[in-house]
């Protein structure tokens, strides 16, 4: 467990020695980040698989957004199937990395308002969200060679399960492509590529404080998988991700099992953006995540108070990644997260 020791104005961390847990077992332990009030601890349960043979270490990260559900259960799925005396390796699992947004229901940590994954590093003094950020990394992406950080769409929206890979510079492409074969093996109904060395902003905010762009940094293997509807408990999508999980432990050799073949596609998206709205009312729609959708195509409508119509044609062929489930929409709202194959 981490421990922290104050010297006058510096914090000392005493890192996470895997080489110190015992093999053929799994350990459970807690990471104390601060205090809260009422003086209970602000901790992040973490569990360790040490197996009996050596081999890499994988952290499985859930949850840094609170209304993500089927990655933490599929973690726990997955902690009560594998035997540490038949693994060879190391996996940490922290199936709930931000415990202020999930205990709130919501996707950002309420005492900051930020979203965790964009803080990465993190900040030793900084926002509570910041020191989360910080000690996660220190404790669990230090030791770690391969990291995966598993999301869900948010509550508003509906997805089917996909990878993300991004590559940061032609520096680290050895770690970009060994990310995205993990990726393919993960499976998804897509999988998406994308160069953030060209300055790629699809989405506002700070992508560099990703947890998995910070990782590739480091010379790390990662990458992210988008596990279904935030919000919602979905079997299938917890069943697709913890099968997701046993393709890569099998393909690290951590595991030795025979190796389940995954139905989805192998569809590249190479560049990724959202459609937005220009009005507000009811929004209806004829497309849903995972389909093509052809240049001209009528993809979506909103009729306003006045009953007044705004429809949305697609102005190129399009993959739909995700689409809008709350039918209330507001001006510069979100309807779609569309891919260019």
């Amino acid at each position: 467990m981490v421990k922290f020791l104050k010297l006058e104005e510096e914090v000392i961390i005493i890192k996470l020695n895997i080489s110190n847990f015992p093999k053929g077992e799994i350990t459970q332990d807690k990471l104390v980040i601060g205090q809260r009030a009422d003086g209970s601890d602000i901790a992040i349960i973490y569990h360790i698989i040490k197996g009996i043979e050596n081999g890499p270490t994988v952290w499985l990260n859930g949850a840094v957004h609170g209304d993500e559900l089927n990655g933490p259960y599929a973690l726990l799925k997955l902690l009560k199937n594998v035997d540490p005396k038949k693994i060879s390796g190391t996996i940490i699992i922290t199936p709930i990395s931000n415990v202020l947004a999930f205990n709130g229901r919501q996707k950002n940590t309420p005492r900051d308002l930020l979203d965790l994954d964009q803080q990465f590093p993190g900040n030793a003094k900084g926002t509570i969200s910041q020191r989360i950020a910080f000690e996660l990394f220190e404790t669990f992406g230090e030791p770690a060679s391969v990291i995966i950080d598993c999301h869900t769409v948010g509550s508003l929206y509906e997805g089917k399960p996909y990878t993300v890979v991004k590559k940061i510079n032609d520096e680290l492409e050895e770690y970009y492509q060994k990310a995205r074969h993990l990726a393919y093996v993960f499976g998804g109904e897509y999988h998406c590529s994308l160069d953030f060395s060209k300055n790629l902003n699809e989405i506002p905010g700070n992508t560099f404080g990703f947890l998995d762009v910070q990782a590739q940094l480091n010379k790390k293997i990662s990458f992210m998988v988008e596990l279904g509807q935030g919000g919602i408990l979905d079997s299938e999508d917890v069943r697709f991700s913890y099968d997701g999980f046993i393709r890569i432990l099998n393909e690290l050799s951590i595991i030795n099992t025979s190796q389940n073949s995954h139905p989805f596609s192998n569809r590249i998206i190479n560049r990724r953006y959202y459609l937005y709205s220009d009005v507000a009312g009811l929004l209806t729609y004829t497309v849903h995540a995972g389909q093509v959708v052809n240049k001209g195509e009528l993809i979506a409508e909103i009729t306003n108070i006045n009953g007044e119509v705004k429809q949305y044609f697609a102005e190129k062929n399009i993959h739909i990644i995700i689409s809008r489930r709350n039918a209330v929409v507001e001006t510069g709202d979100r309807l779609f997260f569309l891919g260019k194959e």
